[in-house]
């Protein structure tokens, strides 16, 4: 379950981190299974609440790219957590490259995450 104040847009499951961490799991348990179906709720609480349901299908192949995925992120906010340990600046934490405040004249982190995250920010 998962609450969001929009819609996610399509394919947004599967670049969640929550979302990435269920299959992973699964598949650490049982070295037997080739897929994971599971459903995702992602509760809207705008003006017009819902809850949309997302199913997810992750073959065994895909395990790999995903942990890359989040062991990536976690390295990420781990050198954040060093950064600002070793200075206080509070800037040693970017925006989070999924918020409105991501944008290369918005934010001063925006090529680490680009060179991090694999994306590319627009403004």
């Amino acid at each position: 379950i998962k609450t969001a104040w929009k819609s996610w847009s399509k394919g947004k499951e599967l670049d969640e981190e929550q979302a990435l961490t269920y299959p992973v799991w699964a598949f650490s348990q049982n070295s037997e299974l080739e897929e994971v179906l599971f459903a995702f709720y992602i509760i809207v609480m705008n003006k017009k609440p819902k809850i949309d349901i997302r199913e997810v299908k992750v073959k065994r192949d895909d395990v790999q790219k995903y942990l890359a995925l989040l062991e990536s992120r976690a390295w990420l906010i781990d050198s954040m957590l060093k950064r600002f340990e070793e200075t206080g600046d509070p800037k040693a934490f970017p925006a989070n490259p999924k918020s409105w405040a991501c944008g290369r004249s918005k934010c001063p982190a925006w090529q680490e995450c680009e060179k991090v995250w694999g994306i590319t920010i627009k403004d």
